[in-house]
C-alpha cells in the first residue's frame, strides 16, 4: 500500500527522472492518490496511482524503472481509468498543480471532480470514506446536492443504485456533519 508520503515521493522521483529527458510531460492524478495528496491527507493507503499522462510510452517506461528501484508492481502508475469511462469529459476538471520540475508538470483533480468520479465508482466499503470527506470539503449537505455535482460531470447519467445506497447511508447517520465536526477539532 502507498500512503500519502509514498505517493508524493514516488511522483517527485518520477518527475525528476522524466525531466532529465528534456521532453515536456504532463501527469494528471485522480483517484485515491489524488484525494490523499491534496484533499484527505489521513486517507488510508492506495495500491496504485491512477492518472492521465503524456507522452504515454515515455512515462510508462520511466515508471517501470522507478518500480524496479522501489520493488513496486509495474502498474503502480497507470492510466486504466481511461478505459473505465470514469474520466468526465462533459465539464472541464479544475487541475491543481502539485509539482513543476523543468518540463514536467503534475496536477491533481479538484475535490468536486473527484467526488463525481467516486460517486460514479460507488464501491461500498472502498469509496464511502472518500465520498464523505469530499462532500464535507465541498459543503455538500444533501443527496440532491451530491446528485447535482455528479450531473455537472456526467450529464444525462444518474447516480447508480449502489451510489444512492451509499449516499442514503451517509445522510441517514449524518456522517458528513460528524466528519466536519471532527475536522474542526470537536468530539463526537
Amino acid at each position: 500500500m502507498l500512503d500519502r508520503q509514498d505517493v508524493i515521493e514516488l511522483v517527485e522521483a518520477l518527475a525528476a527522472a522524466l525531466d532529465d529527458s528534456g521532453v515536456p510531460v504532463t501527469i494528471q492524478i485522480v483517484g485515491g492518490a489524488g484525494i490523499a495528496w491534496l484533499h484527505f491527507p489521513q486517507r488510508r493507503g492506495t495500491v496504485d496511482i491512477d492518472a492521465l499522462f503524456s507522452p504515454r510510452e515515455q512515462v510508462l517506461r520511466v515508471a517501470s524503472e522507478i518500480a524496479a528501484l522501489h520493488g513496486l508492481p509495474d502498474e503502480w502508475l497507470n492510466d486504466a481509468v481511461l478505459r473505465t469511462g470514469a474520466i468526465p469529459f462533459a465539464r472541464d476538471i479544475d487541475w491543481i498543480t502539485v509539482v513543476e520540475r523543468g518540463d514536467v508538470t503534475v496536477h491533481v483533480a479538484d475535490a468536486r471532480a473527484l467526488l463525481a468520479m467516486k460517486l460514479r465508482a460507488a464501491r461500498p466499503g472502498r469509496d464511502t470514506d472518500d465520498i464523505v470527506h469530499l462532500m464535507s470539503r465541498e459543503d455538500i449537505r444533501s443527496i440532491d446536492e451530491a446528485e447535482a455535482v455528479f450531473e455537472e460531470f456526467y450529464p444525462g447519467e444518474a447516480v447508480s443504485e449502489r451510489g444512492m445506497r451509499i449516499l442514503e447511508r451517509i445522510f441517514t447517520v449524518d456522517l458528513v456533519d460528524e466528519h466536519t465536526h471532527h475536522e474542526k477539532g470537536g468530539n463526537a
